[in-house]
């Protein structure tokens, strides 16, 4: 094994990870080789064990907990080692996605004015999500693009897109122009010249490769992500605007409960982002546990990984996963 500087080509966001690379490379728990973590026994003995991904690795199960559902769940985390599945010898420079020699930026922004009526702004979203269903095959050329659509309200002012991309990918320009164009289809000739907003962000591509069970990411057919922000100044309003933001995401998802059950719209909830609401009764009303949100069908076994590694239930937080009953 060996140890792979974190500035390689994929950023380490969390456990699971997601960046601008990750529609063309895959989760950064897809490029995961090994953990090493400080556990305790039943008899409340302190050991440090490396697991690996290899398939004759005794702790393998212990690497697989780490793929996207490690958070203080098993044990202290010390150190991380990252190779790629595909990657060949022991250059660290060839372990793993090389890193963009330049990176493409691109920014739109569309007015909130008399021209943006409901159906404009319609048309922008919904075509923004159906370039997403239709680019997000594993190795399809649009997974090179890396875009997020930030809907503010109307007292922003605006609404943007923002496209990251790998500026050495071929005809690269061409492709964010025809980008922008699926999201203007259909729409009257509209030019393109941000506190809360709603957040939607390109996902799926090579994400997609990895079957729903190889790793602790359940989540692996999904094309966007929605993230949901605002922001204020001053610590009066606090109460205020978290209670807001509670009442909006529960509008939102109002159809299931107030939080996004898996069905053939969304799919669950990414456990990178945390939210305990999910977890109280007030705000999910929905009779789908929290754990299920976040884990899917894997939560029976990140549980049976639970046992055997902190039976005593040494780490915990409140979205801690469970022992067994």
């Amino acid at each position: 094994m060996m140890d792979v500087p974190s500035n390689n080509g994929l950023s380490r966001r969390g456990l699971l990870g997601r960046g601008p690379l990750s529609r063309r490379y895959g989760s950064v728990v897809d490029h995961l080789y090994a953990v090493e973590v400080v556990v305790v026994d039943e008899h409340r003995r302190v050991r440090v064990v490396r697991a690996t991904r290899e398939p004759d690795d005794p702790h393998r199960d212990l690497w697989w907990a780490h793929a996207g559902g490690g958070g203080g769940n098993f044990g202290v985390v010390t150190r991380f080692w990252f190779r790629s599945p595909s990657a060949v010898g022991t250059n660290p420079a060839k372990l793993l996605p090389p890193v963009p020699g330049q990176m493409y930026f691109f920014l739109a922004e569309w007015a909130f004015d008399a021209s943006m009526t409901r159906d404009a702004f319609t048309t922008i979203v919904r075509n923004f999500g159906q370039w997403h269903e239709q680019h997000s095959a594993p190795g399809a050329p649009g997974t090179g693009l890396y875009a997020i659509l930030e809907i503010g309200n109307i007292h922003n002012g605006v609404f943007n897109l923002v496209v990251q991309a790998d500026g050495g990918l071929p005809n690269v320009e061409g492709q964010v122009d025809e980008h922008l164009a699926a999201i203007h289809a259909g729409l009257a000739d509209y030019g393109c010249p941000t506190s809360a907003a709603i957040l939607l962000i390109g996902y799926g591509g090579q994400v997609q490769a990895v079957p729903p069970d190889a790793t602790a990411v359940a989540q692996r057919d999904v094309v966007m992500k929605a993230v949901f922000s605002t922001t204020w100044l001053l610590e009066a309003d606090d109460a205020t605007n978290v209670r807001w933001m509670r009442e909006y995401y529960r509008g939102i998802y109002a159809a299931t409960g107030g939080v996004p059950v898996p069905d053939d719209v969304s799919d669950g909830s990414y456990i990178n982002y945390p939210d305990v609401d999910l977890a109280d009764p007030a705000w999910n009303t929905s009779g789908v546990p929290w754990y299920e949100l976040y884990y899917k069908d894997n939560y029976p076994k990140l549980q049976q990984i639970k046992a055997a590694w902190d039976p005593g239930n040494v780490f915990r937080h409140a979205l801690s996963v469970e022992l067994p009953a």
